[in-house]
């Protein structure tokens, strides 16, 4: 398949130069801002503009454990994906939102027209109206009621979990962190109000 050839071609690029360039990345196509793509290749913590092999082999192999995962994701999720990205293609936005277990309530997906990479840092309005569709999607999901809970099984290692709960029953919006990093089996709860 396309994926193990990808796979196999980025192990070995990766193992002879991690650090050779698996492909370009123009940062002045995260945004159609011209401010945006100025900054961007001013910012020092951008790095040169490629992505490295390492880099390229390790997404790969995340790319492979998305897709097994995806089919039993049952949480609540918004996919808001530049139409015009080139960086990562909105195709993989759809394929998640189809391919998701999350009830049709519960998820949502726009493709935004005239957007790149960052729909949140794009020209006016566009820009505005992501801003707007984020806020309208997580305010919806305060209003319906909840999806079946999510049993996670097999959680071990350095895991830490937020949770913040707006639910009209909870008043003020609590904070619950979880650390599950103890090696007697039991895991501490935080919780404080938001």
């Amino acid at each position: 398949t396309k994926s193990s050839a990808a796979l196999c071609l980025t192990r070995c690029t990766s193992a002879i130069d991690p650090a050779g360039m698996a492909a370009p990345l123009d940062v002045r196509s995260i945004s159609n801002d011209p401010q945006v793509g100025e900054v961007n290749a001013a910012d020092p913590r951008m790095g040169p503009p490629l992505i490295p092999n390492r880099t390229a082999f390790e997404l790969v192999k995340l790319i492979a454990q998305v897709k097994e995962a995806v089919p039993s994701l049952r949480v609540p999720f918004v996919c808001l994906h530049g139409a015009d990205d080139d960086i990562t293609l909105p195709g993989g936005s759809e394929w998640v939102f189809q391919n998701a277990a999350t009830p049709i309530t519960h998820k949502q997906i726009n493709l935004v027209p005239n957007a790149r990479h960052e729909p949140f840092h794009e020209l006016e309005p566009v820009k505005s109206e992501s801003i707007q569709f984020a806020v309208d999607y997580f305010t919806s999901q305060l209003l319906v009621e909840p999806p079946p809970p999510l049993i996670a099984a097999g959680v071990a290692g350095d895991v830490a979990e937020v949770v913040l709960d707006l639910s009209a029953e909870a008043g003020a919006g609590k904070v619950a962190t979880t650390n599950n990093n103890s090696n007697d089996g039991y895991t501490a709860v935080n919780s404080g109000q938001v």
